[in-house]
């Protein structure tokens, strides 16, 4: 079978829902509908155990978080990235402008109002995405408020924007210009506390065409979320019933916070034991606001890169991170080095991850060991492997990870590979009039440089940096050509690879013209010469003397 994890932890969620469990690293080591079969295991029809030791919380305490917040339905622990967010966002005021867009794009008649009970609707089954987060005793909470379900007031925060006078190029510079505007909203600030980290913003560019954005705070949602959020949207907008939530969030969040985190402590020291951080960025201060820049890839690459990926049984992950590895390796001049890549956080054998929204991934270190003399695709395969047995280690959070290995940074550039579920029929149905045409994510880390890789109807590859991060341009060349040599010769060793943009070359041939013209003419004879040209300059002076090339001439 092929695939990719994504596709791995989908097949997984299904047979857990009909009483079988498989791990998605059986998927990719057995690789067959047979092999896998004997891989399964019948679930367990009881409960597993939960230990709230992590949040337990006195009825007094209870009481003044109340007092703070309001009516409250559930405490939580936080989940490992949100305690990660929610320590940036103490540093300063850009991390706590760690903010994302999901982008749906409708045609149809558009019913405003219907759309507005669709997205309090969504709140009620998904009542995180109003969650509020504190820190008790040391311990990042979240906290569930508690929504009333017979009212008829409207909790999500709502904008309506005009472009229908537009023309097409300016509705794509406004709409643009609109989403950076969004993303800079500060979801943590002081003034921001009595809202949702989250705000719904209706475009509307003609009258059967509009774009609902809804920007939030990466502590209540992922990419993986998206999905979810759409199909519930569509369908409530609908008027569809849809299914009952079990388990429910606050016990797959309890669940998750319940494991035993022993293994995947082991785990993680093993794989990181004797690393050394890979920082590019080590000397510089400060970081300004992020950019994007696009890869330019000659034309039919993409399609010669996944016919490769294909026929060497590589995922797209695996192959990208072989990839930005061999770029950190050209960079640093070292073989062991490691960057960071999200996770989904849901590969975990816990029935209901999959369809709950909420900050289930988990950036989490890629630590690659290159072997020069080998063909970089060839090392992959162990890569693959090895990375898909960590998913099964995914609930450790990167800062209890840098902490096993004495470290307070392990990395300072990440890889994201967008590759989340995708519903072919959202975007062939009709929902009460309305069509979805287009969905798309966009978000930025706090990362100074980050290799972005947009699956869809088309690959998408660009880089996201921050300013202070110099020569970005040479950056994207040298990772674009590195990726074209990878494509050409992938059989070619590692060391083989040419690294140097052309006008590197030129310059280091330019150094190295050492060449200089060699007379060949003996002393003797070169003094003759110079004779002839100046006969009365002064050839040789000392203390008491002086003489001209003549003079020395008839000396020599």
């Amino acid at each position: 079978l092929g695939g990719d994890s994504i596709s791995a932890i989908s097949l997984c969620a299904a047979l857990r829902r009909r009483g079988a469990l498989l791990r998605p690293r059986d998927i990719f080591e057995r690789r067959s509908v047979a092999r896998m079969a004997k891989a399964l295991e019948l679930k367990s029809d009881a409960a597993p155990a939960e230990t709230l030791a992590t949040n337990e919380i006195s009825e007094a305490e209870l009481d003044a978080l109340r007092e703070r917040f309001g009516p409250i339905a559930a405490v939580l622990p936080a989940l490992p990235l949100q305690e990660g967010l929610l320590f940036h966002a103490r540093l300063g005021e850009q991390a706590s402008r760690y903010n994302a867009i999901s982008r749906f794009d409708f045609e149809g008649t558009l019913d405003v109002e219907r759309l507005k009970d669709a997205l309090e609707m969504l709140l009620r089954r998904h009542p995180q995405l109003a969650a509020i987060f504190d820190v008790h005793q040391g311990a990042a909470l979240q906290i569930l408020p508690l929504l009333d379900e017979g009212s008829s007031l409207r909790h999500w925060p709502w904008k309506r924007c005009n472009l229908d006078a537009c023309d097409e190029e300016q509705q794509v510079g406004e709409l643009d210009r609109l989403e950076r505007a969004e993303l800079d909203q500060d979801f943590l600030g002081a003034e921001a506390q009595e809202r949702m980290m989250a705000q719904a913003t209706l475009v509307r560019l003609a009258g059967d065409r509009h774009v609902l954005l809804i920007c939030s705070h990466h502590l209540i949602g992922d990419g993986w979320s998206s999905t979810i959020m759409l199909r519930e949207l569509l369908g409530a907008y609908a008027g569809y019933a849809l299914p009952p939530l079990t388990p429910d969030y606050q016990t797959v969040v309890r669940r998750l916070a319940s494991r035993d985190p022993a293994p995947a402590r082991l785990a993680w020291r093993e794989a990181l034991q004797g690393v050394t951080p890979t920082l590019l960025f080590e000397d510089v201060k400060r970081f300004g606001a992020i950019h994007e820049l696009p890869l330019n890839l000659r034309p039919g690459f993409l399609e010669e890169l996944e016919a490769l990926r294909r026929s060497r049984g590589l995922t797209l992950n695996t192959l990208m991170q072989g990839v930005w590895g061999a770029f950190l390796s050209t960079m640093t001049g070292r073989s062991d080095i490691v960057f960071g890549s999200p996770m989904s956080g849901r590969s975990e054998a816990i029935e209901g991850v999959d369809a709950h929204i909420g900050l289930f991934t988990n950036t989490l270190p890629v630590r690659l060991r290159l072997r020069p003399d080998q063909p970089l695709l060839e090392q992959l395969a162990n890569v693959q492997q090895r990375q898909i047995r960590l998913l099964e280690h995914d609930g450790v959070g990167l800062g209890e990870i840098q902490r096993l290995c004495g470290v307070s940074n392990l990395f300072d550039t990440l890889l994201v590979v967008e590759n989340y579920p995708e519903d072919a029929k959202l975007f062939a149905a009709d929902f009460g009039g309305l069509r979805c045409v287009g969905a798309r994510n966009r978000g930025y880390t706090h990362y100074p440089l980050t290799l972005m890789v947009l699956p869809g109807r088309e690959l998408e590859l660009r880089l996201e940096y921050r300013e202070g991060v110099k020569e970005p341009e040479r950056i994207a060349r040298r990772v674009t050509k590195l990726l074209e040599q990878i494509v050409d010769r992938p059989d070619a060793p590692l060391s083989a690879m040419d690294v140097l943009l052309t006008d590197e070359r030129d310059l280091l041939a330019r150094v190295n013209t050492t060449k200089v013209a060699n007379h060949p003419s003996t002393l003797c004879e070169l003094l003759a010469d110079q004779a002839q040209c100046t006969p009365d300059a002064i050839a040789l002076v000392d203390g008491d003397h002086a003489l001209s090339y003549r003079e020395v001439r008839r000396q020599v």
